[in-house]
C-alpha cells in the first residue's frame, strides 16, 4: 500500500458527497427510436463505446432523466450478465443514456477521488475480489447490485499518487490503442492487396486450379500398438504446442492409430 493511502467504503464517499454510484434507465420498447441519444447496453461497452447499432431515445429525455445520462469522467461498469466490462467517458464520447445493465461511478470531488484513478482501480484485484464474492449470490445470471457496490471498500492514495498512477497507465493504454489501430490498418492493407491480387487480377490472365493439382493428401495409416517395443517420433497436438517437436515414445504407449509423416510434408493443425 502506498504511504498515506486510506481504506474507505464507497458508502462513506457517497455520504461525504465525493462519489455517486448509479444505474440505468428502465426504458420501454415504445420509447426506443432510431434517432436521439444512444441507449447504452452491455453489448455497446467493449474496449470503448460502440453505438453504431445502439437503440436510441429522443433528445428531450435529457430533461427527464438527468441522473441517467453520461458525463465526462464517468466510469462505466457492466453489472448484469456480462459482468466486468468497463468504459471511461471522455469529452469526446457521444452523450448517452445508461440502461439497467450498466452502472456508473461518478466522482463529485476530483480533488479527492480522481476519475481516471478509479477507472484503473476497478481493473485491479481489490475491486475484482469484491465483485467475485458478490456476483454469484443468486441462482440467476451473474449480477452485482447497486446496494453492494455502494458498500465496497476502496484504497485511495493521496491525490498526487492517484494522478501519477493514472498518467502512467493512461500512457500504456494509449500505446495499446495505437498498436490496435496499426493492426487494423495493416489488416485493411492486406485485404486490399488480396482483393487486387486474387480477385481483380483473377479476371485477366489467372488460371484456376485445385489444390489436388499440386499436392496430395497422404493418409498412410500406422498402428503403433502393433510395434510395442519400437520407438516412434510421435508428433501429437500437445507436442506441437510444446515446442513444435515430436516426442519419442514406444509403440506400446501410443494407444490410437496414427498417420505416417513423409518427407516434405506440410502439417495442417486444426
Amino acid at each position: 500500500m502506498i504511504t498515506g493511502s486510506r481504506e474507505i467504503t464507497t458508502a462513506k464517499l457517497i455520504a461525504e458527497g465525493a462519489l455517486k454510484i448509479g444505474d440505468g434507465y428502465r426504458a420501454k420498447n415504445s420509447e426506443l427510436t432510431a434517432d436521439g441519444l444512444p441507449f447504452a447496453r452491455a453489448g455497446n461497452i467493449n474496449n470503448g463505446f460502440q453505438f453504431s447499432i445502439a437503440d436510441r431515445l429522443p433528445h428531450h429525455y435529457t430533461n427527464i432523466i438527468l441522473d441517467k445520462i453520461s458525463l465526462p469522467g464517468d466510469i462505466v461498469f457492466t453489472s448484469k450478465g456480462t459482468v466486468g466490462r468497463f468504459g471511461f467517458v471522455t469529452e469526446k464520447t457521444e452523450k448517452f443514456i445508461y440502461s439497467p445493465q450498466l452502472c456508473f461511478w461518478r466522482s463529485l470531488k476530483h480533488e479527492e477521488v480522481l476519475p481516471r484513478f478509479v477507472y484503473y482501480w476497478m481493473h485491479g484485484q481489490e475491486f475484482f475480489g469484491q465483485v467475485e464474492g458478490l456476483k454469484g449470490q443468486t441462482d440467476m445470471a451473474d449480477y452485482v447490485n447497486l446496494a453492494d457496490q455502494r458498500r465496497m471498500t476502496i484504497t485511495l492514495p493521496p491525490l498526487p499518487e492517484q494522478k501519477a498512477i493514472a498518467i502512467v497507465l493512461s500512457s500504456l493504454d494509449d500505446k495499446i490503442d495505437l498498436l490496435h489501430r496499426q493492426n487494423q490498418t495493416l489488416e485493411a492493407m492486406a485485404a486490399t492487396l488480396f482483393r487486387q491480387w486474387f480477385v481483380e487480377e483473377a479476371q485477366e490472365d489467372w488460371v484456376e486450379y485445385s489444390v489436388s493439382d499440386f499436392a496430395g493428401h497422404i493418409k498412410n495409416n500406422v498402428i503403433p500398438a502393433n510395434f510395442k517395443n519400437e520407438l516412434f517420433h510421435h508428433y501429437s497436438l500437445p507436442a506441437f504446442d510444446d515446442g513444435k517437436w515430436p516426442t519419442i515414445e514406444l509403440g506400446s504407449a501410443i494407444l490410437s492409430n496414427k498417420y505416417q509423416v513423409v518427407s516434405h510434408s506440410t502439417q495442417i493443425v486444426h
